[in-house]
Formats: structure tokens, sequence, C-alpha cells
């Protein structure tokens, strides 16, 4: 019983923060263009005539890169949720 709380728990949260970041990203004029530069970019990769061993690099480097970054953000809400719970229950 326990385990299915945590479970719960723990998808409440990651649903709270994809609604989070998806709000971020329609509101932030900055990760718009970014978003309007990775389509072009990623149509000019696309057309561009690459072996496949120099492509597969280019994409498992561009992965590791947007996990690296997904994750830091994940923990950065997360720790920051942390410090604001501890914070409203050391005022309550």
């Amino acid at each position: 019983m326990e385990k299915m709380t945590e479970v719960a728990i723990v998808n409440c949260i990651e649903k709270m923060m994809t609604e989070r970041r998806e709000k971020i990203l329609e509101s932030d004029e900055y990760i718009r263009q970014d978003v309007d530069d990775l389509k072009e970019l990623e149509e000019r990769y696309a057309g561009m005539n690459l072996p496949y061993m120099f492509r597969r690099v280019i994409d498992d480097y561009i992965a590791c890169l947007e996990s690296k970054s997904e994750r830091y953000a994940d923990l950065s809400y997360v720790r920051g949720y942390g410090v604001m719970r501890s914070s409203c229950s050391k005022t309550s």
C-alpha cells in the first residue's frame, strides 16, 4: 500500500513538473525563439549529406546534452520544491 502511495505521489509530481515546464515554454520569448531556431536547424541537419557514423555521433551528442539539461531542470525543480516546503513548514 505504501509503495502505491509513493508511486501516486511521484506521478503527481511528474505531472506538475510537465505542466509547469509547458507553461514556461509557452510564456518565455527566448525559449520560443530557441524552439523556432531548433526547428530550422533540424531541417538543415536532415538535409545534410552526412555518413551514418557522423550522424550517429552527432545524434548521440545532442541526446546527451538534452538528457543532462532535462535532468538538471527536474532536479532544480524538485530541490526548489523541497526548499519551499521546508520554508512553509517552519512558518506553520
